[in-house]
């Protein structure tokens, strides 16, 4: 599950499955976490055990 926040308080909050979720372009390299790049399917599982 991913919970996107807006700044604006007049947006809601949008909480969605983490594999309906694209990041794109530069706001890849704002993510932080094993367990969220793993959940948005950007760093393998493996990765980390090899």
């Amino acid at each position: 599950m991913v919970v996107l926040k807006p700044h604006n308080p007049a947006y809601p909050t949008l909480r969605l499955p983490a594999s309906e979720v694209e990041v794109q372009g530069v706001f890849r390299f704002l993510l932080r976490g094993r367990e969220a790049l793993e959940a948005m399917r950007l760093l393998l599982r493996w990765s980390y055990e090899h």
